[in-house]
């Protein structure tokens, strides 16, 4: 009767015994005219999600930018909505920082469908900033974990994401928009990211790190493109720091950047 199960379980397990039965049902067994698992579902008790401060934010953000595997993922993540799945399958070509999208492959997202996302003034310097530094893109899951535990301070799960969609809604007060820059329904941001971030931290959340930023932003005026390192090798391999240095600073033999085709410059 499931009477020592926590409600969300019971749920869980209610949904599970239908969708079971359903599919008996469709293949041609006899699964009754009564369905016994046809009962009422228990009332869960809505928790907040774990969102970060500003501060928390910045400092982690700061940080992140210094790692290259972690770096792009994070700004990604944090200032652009993505979920962390989609982020590191985000390759250089989705990317266009002139025209401020990031464009989320039909093969990436979640829900299997294309979007394109907007990138915010504040995100476009984290995330140049970022690829300036070395940050690489795609990676895998695990890289992307052992670089993240190593480096980074621990924070809740989620709590990147969930900070996107509170400080989006808070700021620019439009359930659809933020809806469709995170790749979800209104339903869902209404019911988890409404009121939690109050205006005046939200303005702040968006003027992020600007002094940071204009410490580390310089650029030489011929140079305005930025210059992705990835590596023409098989597996895990990517560019020694040496030559992500040269191609980061060097002058672009294509409109997106350069390549590392010899093996000298890949390591693994």
């Amino acid at each position: 009767d499931g009477q020592h199960y926590s409600a969300v379980r019971f749920n869980r397990a209610i949904n599970d015994l239908n969708t079971l039965r359903n599919w008996a049902a469709m293949k041609g067994f006899s699964v009754g005219k009564r369905n016994p698992f046809n009962a009422e579902k228990r009332l869960v008790d809505q928790k907040d999600v774990s969102i970060l401060t500003v501060e928390q934010a910045a400092d982690y953000l700061e940080t992140a930018v210094t790692v290259p595997l972690c770096g792009p993922v994070t700004v990604l993540v944090l200032l652009c909505g993505l979920r962390v799945s989609e982020a590191q399958q985000t390759r250089p070509q989705d990317i266009d920082l002139d025209d401020g999208i990031v464009t989320v492959r039909g093969q990436a997202s979640k829900l299997r469908a294309r979007r394109i996302c907007t990138l915010q003034p504040i995100a476009i310097h984290w995330l140049r900033l970022a690829l300036e530094k070395g940050g690489l893109l795609p990676l895998s899951q695990s890289v992307y974990d052992k670089a993240r535990r190593a480096n980074l301070p621990a924070i809740p799960a989620n709590s990147l994401r969930h900070s996107f969609c509170s400080y989006h809604l808070a700021h620019f007060k439009n359930i659809g928009l933020t809806a469709e820059e995170a790749g979800n329904s209104p339903e869902m941001i209404a019911k988890h990211y409404k009121e939690l971030v109050r205006p005046k931290a939200a303005a702040k959340f968006w003027e992020m790190g600007q002094p940071i930023l204009a410490n580390n932003l310089t650029m030489q005026k011929s140079f305005n493109k930025v210059h992705f390192c990835t590596c023409q090798q098989s597996g895990d391999a990517s560019p020694s720091p040496e030559c992500r240095t040269n191609a980061t600073h060097q002058s672009s033999n294509s409109e997106r950047g350069c390549t590392y085709p010899t093996s000298s410059c890949c390591v693994r």
